[in-house]
């Protein structure tokens, strides 16, 4: 999956804040590893690392 073929974050208020590729499910994010991005109101998103399962503040994303 391309990152601009993932769905947006239904939440256009946080959409706007978003990559491409954030939507609630696994995608390839720009580390190269299958991640899960889940959008959420309090923090706009986070990323799941599928290999150590840890979770990514947005601000770790870059």
């Amino acid at each position: 999956m391309k990152y601009s073929d993932a769905p947006r974050c239904p939440d256009d208020q946080y959409a706007a804040t978003l990559p491409e590729w954030a939507a609630d499910r696994f995608v390839e994010a720009s580390f190269g590893r299958l991640t899960k991005v889940t959008c959420t109101r309090e923090a706009g998103y986070h990323v799941e690392d599928s290999r150590t399962r840890r979770n990514f503040h947005r601000s770790n994303i870059r």
